[in-house]
């Protein structure tokens, strides 16, 4: 990436901004992700305060638009998305209570999916399971053992339900919680990416599921 594609990243920004402003419900997510993709963008380019001040816009974006009571189901499922990507950029600027408020969002918003999608009940627990795999991982880290078994007793249990429907998903998020379970145990950090999206603007890449 070179400073020319930053500058086409900023660029869009700055027309979707305009279209945002005159037609919130058709272009916000469109919006959301452009910035948290100029987060990542401007992260490469060593911009750590203006990529985290990206992630916190593209979250603000969206929910704006998903606390209304006719919010696209979709929408509803990006913010999501992006607030793990803002808890992972805040973890990385070392502002742990912020990544954990992310976080605890999503948990609660991807809760709510759970109960009113039935339609989606498999992903919305793998999803649901994906979350809690990061809350735990913070509170293991924090020293906060129990807490971090609980939502690791829970994410199995939903696992477990969507296993049936998703048998690769629900594999690579049984292998995180054993990293957990073994962060617990030993105090080994084995790596890897806790949050849900697979990358964000702290450093990974944004994922965005249709």
């Amino acid at each position: 990436m070179d400073l020319d594609e930053l500058e086409r990243q900023k660029s869009v920004v700055r027309v979707l901004e305009r279209d945002a402003e005159s037609d919130p419900r058709a272009y916000s997510s469109d919006l959301a992700w452009a910035l948290s993709t100029l987060g990542f963008a401007q992260h490469s380019f060593g911009y750590p305060g203006d990529s985290l001040r990206s992630a916190e816009e593209a979250v603000a974006v969206l929910r704006a638009v998903c606390d209304l009571d006719e919010a696209k189901p979709g929408d509803r499922q990006d913010i999501i998305l992006l607030l793990s990507n803002l808890s992972a950029a805040y973890e990385q600027a070392g502002r742990g209570e912020r990544a954990a408020e992310a976080e605890g969002e999503a948990v609660e918003r991807q809760r709510a999916i759970v109960v009113e999608r039935s339609d989606l009940l498999a992903e919305s627990r793998e999803t649901l399971a994906g979350l809690l795999s990061g809350v735990a991982h913070g509170f293991a880290k924090s020293g906060k053992e129990d807490e971090a078994q609980r939502r690791i007793s829970e994410a199995r249990e939903l696992l477990a339900l969507a296993a049936p429907v998703f048998p690769d998903r629900v594999g690579h998020e049984l292998i995180r919680l054993r990293n957990l379970e073994r962060l617990l145990l030993f105090g080994e950090e084995t790596g890897g990416d806790y949050h849900l999206a697979s990358q964000c603007p702290g450093g990974q890449s944004v994922t965005r599921r249709e």
